[in-house]
């Protein structure tokens, strides 16, 4: 099992200070916010998952949008604020429901209530005609809420469901539980069952889902307002409808023991040992609606408004009230939706996984309008989403203890949390043409009282894997404790924002957290107010690591007290490569602010700037800016929708114009619009067709893929990207078995074609072993009919990896002529295999001279492990070159050919720490030493770069590296027979 996540810490436990930085002491004439408009309107456009051969599934439009734009997260978790606290002045759980849908990213088309048949007439006699109006107006949304339920579900068999409720834990810990040994298991891990799954979430419609639950909200609407005639009932009753069981209960204490799907309670001190509006995993939508008391409500799992395998809700209006549960409960869905309503009183809830707001493959919402409440979970909770999954915790006020991530064993890692707007996406190891799958969209929206936070991981604006965590919190004095990962901070393709908006706060954090980034996320922090005290073990506090990261840090007023270790403050971890650089922003407003003395290099401090190697950013101003606690001064620079314009998030089809004039007219909020400001929809996906999953069987297979072929050449971007889905899901499952995907056709007139089908075209042709995709594009790649430099990329790539020899005049070609670095790159490379064609060694000869420096890498990465030593010349110019990136490029391929000069520049440019100087998974440049000097080098000397000099000047003389370069291509060849 590969634990990602400790190698990220091992890295940085390993890498000393004394980066490339210099110091700004002084003011410029800029104000702070000029110059953060600069870094805003920067191309912050993390790379997208085909880049690093990432297949995803169960795709989430709100973090594409994130992640297309993730200086655009501000302005999301802003507007987001807005919007619920005018859901909240509505006083309509409908309306709070839709805004949270709306804010995940879940389409709703909200279908109406069909006619159905009223509750039998001994309701009106037991609890009179005008309460009975009531009920049956509530009873009708409810049937509509079930017919839904039933729709959205009817794909799955019996057998299915069965096997999906014998093992609520599998999308974490597998069937057997089989990840339990492991910390980070359920983040990094084989994805054979969590791909079994969804195949089976494929099947069900969660638009439907979501509809039904908007139904059950309105149900609730309906009994909160007329709350004062049914509380007049004194009589109870019940019925059972075609197996609907309906219960009515009067004002007295009730103990309630068996399990009911529409249960109504007037009053009294209660006991809940029943579903209690959960669905349990048999029920298609149940009803809990409790008008006052201290009710106590303690049961097992899929309790408690939780949606297992169904549509529940539970609303208690009144009363301190006690929430016991297990796991799968208190409101949250799993393939279904899930709602806990509190509206008043000082409330407990407890609970142990997948509880208070967490959902997969559905959406869930806890929310407690008023009181001092308490929330206690193991994990994966208090806002926690993965796959395809929407899920709020909302509390509007109270003094509230919050804590995520128990110190019970039994269930996954007394680390797990993730939670408190906490996100996961699931990837196996190594993810190269494997499927990974989002991780859905978390929010929690605290909006006053004094209140703590805990919780271990990935929670609090903490995100992992095409995730996106938001924790948003208003006023009050608060106390947040987290350990890695947590408020505002993610990794591996994730987007994270924490928002505190007012008080005096203290943040005790762990490694990585504050407003950070690492490997290709977005980590975003920001308080806008108060005297603050920030404590972190390091890495922390506006900074990134790994390529493409952006880290921000905003605090925007207050006395602040800084301590903390490790690269902060805008300072960064160096990358592994020129072309992978992070981007670290930290800036602190007005006050008196304090920070450790002498850390390193960079002098912080009030009134300063500090700048690390031009893409780390510090500024401290002090109280004169005119800026200082101006929050809207602050929000006004980031932009007010995202800036999209790369594929898998729209795309530049012109024949798309009215889908994105509908798209527009949804973001600005037209009339009667449930999409908030904030939200960018799934384009076209109003009109995607709904189709299940492809049949994996051999007889269907041509059928099945033609037909998602076909939807692949469609105008409407949202039918493109369900069938490209589908066809990588089509793959994973082994439906292709020895056939092929005939990509031609994706191909076909590229100058008019989606950026976004090309680069699934070249990917698919690398997995699918295209045999003439040289033929296929070369031809349109030499005369500039594939516009895309992203496209065309890819698609040199994989004319480079299927029959480079046949493409070598396209890779020439492109070597010598192609404007955009990226495309000489992989021309580059591939040409470094193909020495003996004609024109090749001409080519990369000339290209030492190119002026971005990943293309030196490039031809110096395709060389290395070449026969003879004819190149060297070649090897030994780049060995010289200015970028220290370069030479140690140079230097490695110089080892592989057994030059011992190559030791020598190696070990010189190992003086300076980047990426792959310490760990980094095992892929660290000691490890390549090791592998041409002997891996029992590897073993003695580790990562010390003092070891290895001493060692090599001990023996250089003496030792053969010709043999152990020999020694070496043996054992490759070796493994790979």
């Amino acid at each position: 099992m590969n634990y990602i996540c400790k190698y990220c810490v091992a890295v940085a436990v390993l890498l000393p200070p004394g980066f490339i930085s210099e110091q700004v002491t002084a003011k410029t004439e800029k104000d702070s916010l000029t110059e953060l408009r600069e870094l805003v309107n920067e191309d912050h456009t993390l790379p997208r998952y085909a880049e690093r051969y990432y297949h995803p599934l169960g795709r989430n439009a709100v973090v594409d949008a994130l992640l297309g734009d993730p200086l655009y997260l501000p302005t999301f978790g802003n507007d987001a604020a807005s919007a619920l606290a005018r859901a909240r002045e509505s006083e309509s759980i409908y309306t709070l429901f839709t805004t949270a849908v709306s804010l995940t990213g879940f389409p709703r088309t909200m279908q109406v209530s069909t006619p159905v048949e009223p509750l039998p007439p001994d309701l009106a006699r037991t609890v009179g005609d005008d309460a009975a109006d009531v009920i049956n107006e509530a009873w009708e949304h409810f049937l509509t809420a079930r017919q839904l339920t039933v729709s959205a579900l009817s794909d799955l068999t019996d057998d299915e469901k069965e096997w999906l409720r014998q093992h609520p834990d599998a999308w974490f810990m597998g069937p057997e539980k089989q990840n339990h040994d492991g910390e980070m298991a359920f983040f990094t891990t084989d994805t054979t069952v969590h791909l079994a799954i969804f195949r089976l979430a494929a099947t069900v419609d969660i638009n439907k889902l979501t509809d039904a639950e908007a139904h059950l909200a309105l149900a609730t609407d309906i009994i909160q307002k007329n709350r004062g005639l049914l509380q007049n009932i004194n009589k109870a009753f019940s019925a059972d409808i075609n197996g609907i069981k309906v219960v009515i209960a009067g004002p007295g204490n009730d103990r309630h023991t068996e399990d009911a799907d529409f249960l109504l309670d007037t009053g009294g001190d209660d006991y809940y040992i029943n579903n209690a509006g959960g669905t349990g995993g048999t029920h298609p939508t149940c009803l809990c609606v409790d008008l006052s008391g201290n009710d106590i409500y303690e049961a097992a799992s899929a309790v408690q408004g939780a949606g297992f395998l169904g549509t529940g809700l539970l609303a208690d209006l009144a009363g301190d009230d006690r929430y016991e549960a297990e796991h799968h409960a208190q409101g949250a869905a799993y393939f279904g939706g899930g709602m806990l309503i509190d509206l008043a009183g000082d409330d407990f809830y407890h609970a142990s996984h997948f509880v208070q707001g967490a959902a997969a493959f559905g959406i869930s919402l806890l929310y407690d309008e008023s009181g001092n409440d308490i929330y206690v979970a193991d994990g994966f909770a208090q806002a926690a989403s993965t796959t395809q999954g929407g899920a709020l915790l909302l509390d509007s006020g109270g003094n509230d203890n919050f804590t995520c991530g128990g110190a019970r064993e039994n269930f996954w890692s007394t680390r797990l949390g993730i939670g408190q707007g906490g996100a996961s996406g699931v990837r196996d190891y190594p993810w190269n043409n494997k499927p990974t799958f989002y991780g859905g969209v978390a929010i929690l929206d605290d909006e006053e009282g004094n209140d703590s936070f805990y919780t271990p991981l990935f929670g609090m604006g903490g995100a992992y894997v095409l995730g996106a965590g938001i924790h948003i919190n208003g006023g009050g004095n608060d106390h947040f404790t987290g350990g890695p990962e947590t408020m505002g901070a993610v990794v591996h393709l994730a987007a994270g924002l924490f928002i505190k908006y007012n008080g005096d706060d203290v943040y005790n954090a762990g490694w990585g957290a504050l407003g950070v980034a690492g490997d290709r996320g977005a980590g975003v922090f920001i308080d806008t107010a108060g005297n603050d005290k920030y404590h972190a073990d390091g890495h922390c506090v506006g900074t990134a690591r790994k390529p493409k990261a952006v880290g921000l840090f905003a605090d925007l007023s207050g006395d602040d007290h800084y301590t903390f270790s490790g690269n902060s403050c805008g300072r960064f971890l160096m990358p592994a490569d020129p072309e992978n650089y992070p981007r670290a922003f930290f800036i602190d407003l007005g006050g008196n602010d304090t920070y450790p003395d002498k850390y390193d290099e960079l002098m912080r401090g009030n009134d300063t700037e500090w700048i690390f190697n031009n893409r780390g950013t510090g500024i401290d101003r002090n109280t004169a800016e005119e800026n200082s606690g101006n929050s809207a001064a602050f929000f006004s620079v980031f932009p007010v929708a995202p800036r999209i314009n790369r594929p898998f998030f729209t795309t530049a089809d012109p024949a798309n114009e009215e889908n994105y004039k509908w798209i527009n007219r949804t973001h600005n909020r037209l009339v009667n619009s449930n999409w908030p400001k904030a939200v960018l929809p799934t384009p076209g996906a109003e009109n995607a067709p709904s189709r299940k999953p492809v049949t994996f069987t051999e007889s269907e297979y041509a059928q099945n893929i033609s037909t998602y072929l076909a939807d692949c050449m469609s105008h409407d971007y949202g039918v493109r990207r369900r069938a490209y889905e589908q066809l990588d899901l089509a793959r994973f499952t082994g439906a292709w078995k020895g056939n092929h995907v005939e990509v031609s056709a994706l191909l076909a007139n590229p100058s008019e074609a989606p950026e976004e089908r090309l680069a699934f075209a070249a990917l698919w042709s690398e997995v699918d072993k295209t045999p003439d995709i040289s033929r296929l594009v070369s031809d349109d790649i030499i005369n500039d009919r594939i516009k895309s430099a992203y496209a065309r990329k890819l698609l040199i790539r994989a004319v480079g990896k299927a029959d480079g020899r046949a493409g070598a005049k396209m890779l020439i070609n492109r070597l010598k002529n192609d404007k955009d670095s990226q495309c000489r790159r992989e021309a580059a490379f591939a040409l470094g295999k193909l020495l003996n064609v004609p024109g090749s060694r001409e080519a990369l000869e000339q290209a030492t001279a190119d002026p971005e420096a990943m293309v030196r890498i490039s031809i110096c990465k395709g060389l290395r492990d070449s026969d003879g030593n004819d190149i060297l010349p070649i090897v030994k110019k780049l060995m010289r070159d200015e970028n220290l990136y370069v030479r140690r490029a140079a230097a490695v391929t110089a080892i592989s050919l057994a030059d011992p000069e190559g030791v020598d520049v190696l070990l010189d440019t190992l003086k300076t720490a980047t990426l792959d100087t310490g760990d980094n998974y095992g892929h660290n440049l000691y490890a390549v030493l090791g592998q041409y000097l002997g891996p029992e080098l590897s073993d003695k000397l580790g990562l010390d770069s003092s070891a290895w000099l001493q060692w090599w000047n001990e023996n250089r003389d003496n030792f053969d590296l010709r043999a152990a370069v020999q020694a070496y291509r043996e054992r490759k060849n070796g493994d790979k027979d």
